[in-house]
C-alpha cells in the first residue's frame, strides 16, 4: 500500500503527520465550548406581546389572533399556536426541521412588521426570539442585606454588580429580579384638580413642558465654541414640588398644590426570596455558543473581588449553578473514556503478551481521541454528553484496525521476514480487509449523524465524531504502525516457551484460551447438528425480547437524581401581589422541615410574561451522599405538603432538561367558542386525572379572571366634546400610572417621573368611575364632565 510504503521508507514524516494530528487537536480541544447538551437549534419562534391591563378575551382578539393569521401565510410554517393570558400575548411558530432559524426569524419579523398599524396602540414592542433550549440561565446570584433599604439595595445592583457581571466575558444578560427602582411618585389630588379646574391631562402637560433640558445651539468666541442648553429640570427631587405646570387667574400653579410628590419606589410587581427572606435576584445567561463552564467559573472569581468591595451587611451568593450537572455528566464520561482505553490495552497486551506491539497498537487511541477535537472544532460542535459519549463508545473499534495490522505482521515475523519485510506485506495483504471494516463502521454512523426528526438533530455530533475517529484510526494503522513495526523490533517474539514472569503466566492464559476456542468448535458442530433446536431458540429469545420491550418506559433523556428541581405555581386569578407573597411564604413553611434541602430560592412575576401571579421556587437538595432519600422520592413529599395548601395551582419540574421545563404531554383543544372550550378543558382534566401516574395537571384559562368594567356615557360625551379615547388616556395615567418624564439623579442615571392616582384613590370602580375628565371650553378656560358609569363586575 502507498501509505504504508511511504511511512516504512519515510518514519520522520509519518511521525511528523501524527504529531501534528495531535497538536491540532490539542488546539482544538482548547476552543471548544463545553454544554450539557449540543447546541441544537430548531426552528421554533416566539412572539411575546405586552398588553398591560387586557383581559385574556381581549389580548386573544385584538393581539394573538391577528398575528396567527398573518405568520400562517409563511412558507414552511407547520404549527401556530399561542397562549393569552392577561396583558400578555405569547403565539409560537413552529417550521419544518428543515428551515433556518434565522431566515425563520426574519419573516416572522417581517411580518409583525407589516401589520404593526393594526395591532392595539397600547401594546409594547412585540419581542421576536429564537427559541434556544441552551438559553436558561447558566447561573443565579442573590444580593441580600441587612443595613440598607429595598431602593438603596437596587440602586447598588444596579449601578455597581449588576455591570460588573454583564462586562463578564461570555455573558449574554443579566437579568435582575426583586429590585425596587428609584422612582419620582406623583399622586393627584383629584378633588384638588377639580376645585382649580385643572385635569390630568394639564398637569401631564405642564410636566413635560417644564421638566426638559434643550439645546438652544453653539456660541461662538474667537477660537472657541460653546453648546448652550436650557437648564430646565430640577436639581433634586424636592425641586418638583415648585414645578409651574399651569396658570388659573394670572396666578401660577405649582406641582406640589394638585398632586403629593415623593421621591419613591416603583410599585412592586417582582419579588425573589433566598431561603424566605428578601433578597435581589441576578439571573446569568451566557452568549450564544459560548462555553458554559468556563462562564461559571468567571462568573465566580467576579464574585469573590465584588464582594470585598461591598458596604457591610451586604452579601453576594450564588443560589444556583447551571453546571453542575453539566460538570459532573461530563466528568462522568470522560472517566468512562479513559477507563475503557485503559481496559483496552490491558486486554489487548493479555492476549498479545508484548508490552512492544500493545504499545503499537496503543499508541491508536490517545490518536484518534485527540484528533476526533479537530473535526469538533472546524464544524462548531461543542464538548458535551453526546460527542464525549461517542468516543467512549467507539474507545473499541478505534483500535481494532492496528491490532489486525499489527497481528499479521508478527505473522509475517514468525515466518521468518525481517521487519522491514514483514510491516510491507503484513500490511498490504490485511489493507483491504481492514479498509472494508472500517468503512462498514462509517456506513453505520455517519447516517446515524443524518437522521430526520429531533433525534438526528441531537445525534449528529455524536455520528459525525465516531466516524472521524475511525478514519483517524484507519490512517494510523496504515501509516504509524506499520513503521513502528518496522523500526522497533521486538523480541519477545521469538520467545515462545522461554518467557517468564507475567509473560510465562500469559502464555499460559493464551493456551487456555486455546483449548476454550476448540470447545467452541465443538459447539459450532453441535449447533449444525441441532438447526431446528437453535433457530427455536433464537426466534424464543427473539419474541421474548420484543415482550420485555414493551414493558420498558421511554423517554428522550433517562431521568436521573440531578439534586435539584423547581415547583412553578398560579395563585386565583384576582390574586394580587401580596397575596401570591402569602401563597409562597405558606410553601416554605410547609417545606422547611425537609432535611434533605439544602437552599431554596423562589421568584415572583420573573421572566417577561410573568405576572404578579406566576411563582417559581428552586429547591436545591444536599449531596447525594448525605441524604438518605433520592431526589424523586422528595418530589412526591413535596407533591403531598403542597396539595394541602388552598389558592394555588402548582407543578413540579426538573431543571435543566432538554427543552427548558415543561410538561411531558400537551393536548389542545380547538374551536372558536372560549366558553365551550372551557368547559370541555376541565372535562378533559377531569377524565385524564383517572389515568394512573398522571400528575399536576393544568389548563389554561382554568379560571375566569374578574374584572371591573366602566361604561362610557357617549350623549354626555358627545355634548362634552370627548371621544373614548380621550377618556381611554386620561383614566389610563390616573389608574395605571404613566412614566411621563425622566429625573436626573446625582449620578446622571434617568430616574421615571410617573403620575398616578394614590392607591387610596384606586380601590375601586366607584372611585374611578366618579372621577371627571377635563376638556376645553371654547373660551381658553376647562370644564369638567362626568361621563363614566360603573356598569358590572365579571
Amino acid at each position: 500500500m502507498i501509505l504504508s510504503d511511504v511511512s516504512i521508507k519515510r518514519p520522520i514524516f509519518a511521525t511528523v503527520l501524527m504529531l501534528a494530528l495531535v497538536t491540532l487537536g490539542i488546539f482544538s480541544y482548547k476552543r471548544l465550548a463545553v454544554e450539557m447538551f449540543p447546541n441544537v437549534e430548531f426552528p421554533l419562534i416566539s412572539v411575546v406581546t405586552t398588553f398591560s391591563g387586557a383581559s385574556p378575551e381581549t389580548v386573544e382578539r385584538e393581539v394573538s389572533k391577528r398575528i396567527e393569521d398573518s405568520v400562517n401565510q409563511i412558507a414552511g410554517v407547520k404549527h401556530v399556536f399561542s397562549t393569552s393570558r392577561e396583558g400578555v400575548s405569547t403565539v409560537m411558530i413552529q417550521f419544518q426541521l428543515e428551515q433556518k432559524v434565522n431566515d425563520c426569524a426574519q419573516e416572522v419579523r417581517a411580518k409583525i412588521g407589516s401589520i404593526r398599524g393594526t395591532l392595539p396602540e397600547g401594546i409594547d414592542e412585540p419581542i421576536i426570539q429564537k427559541l434556544d433550549f441552551n438559553a436558561a440561565p447558566v447561573a443565579a446570584l442573590a444580593v441580600e442585606s441587612t443595613s440598607l433599604s429595598p431602593r438603596e439595595l437596587t440602586t447598588l445592583v444596579e449601578k455597581r454588580i449588576k455591570k460588573r457581571f454583564e462586562s463578564v466575558s461570555g455573558v449574554g444578560k443579566v437579568e435582575m429580579v426583586g429590585g425596587r427602582k428609584r422612582e419620582i411618585n406623583v399622586d393627584l389630588d383629584p378633588v384638588r384638580l377639580d376645585s382649580l379646574g385643572l385635569g390630568a391631562n394639564d398637569v401631564v402637560g405642564g410636566i413635560r413642558s417644564e421638566n426638559t433640558n434643550t439645546p438652544l445651539g453653539r456660541l461662538t468666541r474667537g477660537t472657541a465654541e460653546y453648546p448652550l442648553r436650557i437648564d430646565g429640570k430640577p436639581d433634586h427631587a424636592e425641586g418638583y414640588r415648585r414645578m409651574v405646570i399651569a396658570q388659573r387667574e394670572g396666578r401660577p400653579l405649582t406641582l406640589g398644590e394638585v398632586a403629593l410628590v415623593t421621591d419613591g419606589v416603583e410599585e412592586k410587581r417582582k419579588l425573589a426570596l433566598v431561603n424566605g427572606k428578601p433578597a435581589i435576584g441576578l439571573d446569568v445567561y451566557k452568549q450564544s455558543g459560548g462555553n458554559e463552564v468556563e462562564l461559571v467559573d468567571a462568573v465566580k472569581k467576579t464574585m469573590a473581588k465584588v464582594q470585598q468591595e461591598l458596604p457591610p451587611g451586604v452579601s453576594l451568593s450564588m443560589v444556583r449553578d447551571g453546571t453542575i450537572m453539566t460538570r459532573e455528566s461530563l466528568a462522568d464520561v470522560e472517566e468512562t473514556l479513559i477507563i475503557g482505553g485503559i481496559l483496552t490495552v490491558l486486554i489487548v497486551f493479555c492476549f498479545i503478551n508484548s508490552w512492544r506491539s500493545t504499545v503499537i497498537t496503543g499508541v491508536t487511541l490517545p490518536i484518534s481521541v485527540i484528533s476526533a477535537f479537530i473535526v469538533m472544532n472546524a464544524m462548531g460542535m461543542t464538548l458535551n454528553v453526546m460527542t464525549l459519549m461517542a468516543l467512549s463508545l467507539s474507545i473499541g473499534m478505534l483500535i481494532d484496525d492496528a491490532i489486525v495490522v499489527r497481528e499479521n505482521i508478527v505473522r509475517h515475523l514468525e515466518m521468518g521476514k525481517d521487519h522491514l519485510e514483514a510491516a510491507r506485506f503484513g500490511t498490504s495483504e490485511i489493507g483491504l480487509a481492514v479498509f472494508a471494516t472500517s468503512l462498514s463502521i462509517i456506513a453505520v454512523f455517519v447516517p446515524v449523524a443524518y437522521m430526520k426528526g429531533i433525534v438526528g438533530r441531537f445525534f449528529y455530533q455524536f455520528g459525525i465524531s465516531v466516524a472521524f475517529a475511525v478514519l483517524v484510526s484507519l490512517f494510523v494503522s496504515f501509516t504509524l504502525d506499520p513503521m513502528l513495526s518496522s523500526r522497533w523490533h521486538d523480541p519477545s517474539i521469538l520467545l515462545q516457551g522461554k518467557r517468564k514472569g507475567i509473560a510465562r503466566w500469559l502464555e499460559r492464559f493464551n493456551d487456555s484460551f486455546e483449548k476454550l476456542a476448540d470447545r467452541y468448535r465443538g459447539a459450532i458442530g453441535w449447533a449444525l447438528d441441532h438447526r431446528k433446536t437453535v433457530m427455536l431458540s433464537a426466534l424464543a429469545a427473539f419474541i421474548g425480547g420484543i415482550a420485555i420491550f414493551g414493558t420498558l418506559e421511554s423517554s428522550f433523556m433517562s431521568k436521573e437524581d440531578k439534586g435539584e428541581f423547581q415547583v412553578a405555581f398560579k395563585t386565583a386569578p384576582d390574586a394580587s401581589m401580596a397575596e401570591t407573597e402569602d401563597r409562597l411564604q405558606a410553601i416554605l413553611a410547609s417545606l422547611k422541615d425537609i432535611p434533605e434541602i439544602d437552599h431554596t430560592y423562589a421568584t415572583i412575576g420573573a421572566g417577561d410574561s410573568g405576572t404578579v401571579r406566576d411563582g417559581l421556587l428552586y429547591l436545591k437538595l444536599t449531596e447525594r451522599a448525605e441524604r438518605q432519600r433520592n431526589q424523586f422520592v422528595l418530589q412526591r413529599e413535596v407533591r403531598q405538603r403542597l396539595q394541602k395548601i388552598a389558592g394555588i395551582t402548582f407543578s413540579i419540574e426538573e431543571v435543566g432538561q432538554i427543552g427548558g421545563a415543561q410538561k411531558p404531554l400537551n393536548v389542545n383543544l380547538k374551536g372558536d367558542d372560549l366558553a365551550t372550550l372551557k368547559k370541555l378543558g376541565l372535562r378533559l382534566k377531569e377524565e385524564l386525572y383517572k389515568v394512573p401516574g398522571i400528575v399536576d395537571l393544568a389548563v389554561t384559562l382554568e379560571h375566569d379572571i374578574p374584572e371591573y368594567r366602566l361604561r362610557v356615557d357617549r350623549e354626555k360625551a358627545l355634548s362634552a366634546g370627548v371621544s373614548t379615547n380621550d377618556i381611554v388616556g386620561a383614566l389610563g395615567r390616573l389608574v395605571g400610572g404613566e412614566a411621563i418624564s425622566t429625573y436626573e439623579d446625582e449620578d446622571g442615571d434617568a430616574v421615571d417621573v410617573r403620575v398616578r392616582l394614590p392607591e387610596a384613590l384606586r380601590r375601586n370602580p366607584a372611585q374611578v368611575s366618579d372621577l371627571k375628565v377635563s376638556v376645553p371650553d371654547g373660551n381658553g378656560g376647562v370644564k369638567h364632565c362626568d361621563v363614566i358609569r360603573h356598569r358590572s363586575v365579571i
